[in-house]
């Protein structure tokens, strides 16, 4: 399962990257494989990494979950994110051979932040991607 993902990551610029609607925002493109962000990059919880894993299978498909669970696993990473950005970027270079690792960075850090604002305002949040 892991290594189809970082395939699908390095194949990034050969096709179009499908676009999830959090709550009807456009997430930036590169949240489509955030969970390689808890998978590969950091010592995530079995539970958050669960968690972002089945949150980017959501290809035509309309997920929901409630927003203190959006909250809890959005805020955890968005913690280890913040924690050790400078290291992350040779990781991600890895991963992401013909991709701006700092670009992926930017647009994991503000998919969070999307994440997290909307969770803080709703009961309930829903996407799906595009």
């Amino acid at each position: 399962m892991k290594s189809n993902r970082t395939n699908f990551i390095r194949e990034r610029d050969e096709k179009p990257l499908p676009i999830i609607l959090f709550q009807n925002r456009p997430l930036p493109p590169s949240a489509i494989f955030i969970d390689v962000a808890t998978g590969k990059l950091f010592n995530a919880s079995e539970e958050t990494s669960l968690w972002f894993w089945r949150f980017t299978i959501c290809v035509s498909v309309s997920k929901k979950a409630d927003s203190t669970t959006v909250l809890q696993h959005s805020n955890k990473l968005q913690s280890l994110l913040a924690a050790r950005p400078e290291s992350l970027v040779n990781q991600v270079a890895k991963l992401c051979a013909r991709s701006d690792p700092e670009l992926i960075l930017k647009e994991w850090t503000r998919t969070l932040e999307i994440m997290i604002d909307e969770a803080q305002k709703a009961n309930d949040c829903e996407w799906t991607a595009q």
